[in-house]
Formats: C-alpha cells, sequence, structure tokens
C-alpha cells in the first residue's frame, strides 16, 4: 500500500491473528474489510490481488479514499446493514435464563 513495509496480505494476516488474540469471538463476527489511502497507492496489483484473495474467502471488501471521498458510502450502507442484522438476529435470542440457587433464610425459602 507505500505506507508498511510489509505486503498487504502480510498486513492483513498479522489483524487477523490480532483479532484472535485480542478475542477469538472476532472472527465469528461479520465483518468487512476496507482499503484505505488509495490517493496515496502507486502500484494497485498487491491491492487488487489480496482482494480477488479475499472475496474468494468470502471476505466483503471496500475501496475507501477519505480525500475525495469514493467508497465511503458504500462502505456506511454494507456497515448499517450488518448491524441491522446483527440487531435483529439478537432479538430473536431466546432469552438467557441463569438458573440460581437461592441463599438459605431468602424471603422465598419455603422452611
Amino acid at each position: 500500500s507505500g505506507f508498511s513495509e510489509n505486503p498487504p496480505q502480510e498486513e492483513y494476516q498479522i489483524l487477523i491473528e490480532e483479532l484472535e488474540l485480542f478475542s477469538p469471538k472476532l472472527l465469528e463476527k461479520s465483518r468487512a474489510v476496507a482499503f484505505t489511502k488509495l490517493d496515496s497507492v502507486s502500484d494497485f496489483e498487491p491491492l487488487d490481488e489480496l482482494q480477488q484473495h479475499l472475496e474468494d474467502s468470502g471476505e466483503t471488501v471496500f475501496r475507501v479514499s477519505s480525500v475525495s471521498g469514493d467508497g465511503i458510502q458504500e462502505l456506511l450502507s454494507y456497515l448499517g446493514l450488518v448491524v441491522q442484522k446483527e440487531r435483529q438476529r439478537e432479538n430473536e435470542k431466546p432469552p438467557n435464563i441463569v438458573e440460581e440457587t437461592l441463599p438459605e433464610n431468602s424471603i422465598w425459602d419455603d422452611k
């Protein structure tokens, strides 16, 4: 990408490993990959290859530019849909019921 000593594919793998170290459950969540700072990229071939690899693996990839605004609306729309679906999925889950033993001599003790 021009901002790192590592190729984009290696940077992506490092990021995934860091997410897993932080919380393995993060890897189970929906996500999008955003290539940024595209105004400064001179060689798009490594990004094209990484994007193809990621999309073949089922990832959703966006190319965005903060300077021109390209791709920002598409990314925001996608993230909005992901959040909406996640909220809907959470609302459809049965409530998490935790059974606890009441302490002895509680007001609910029938003794």
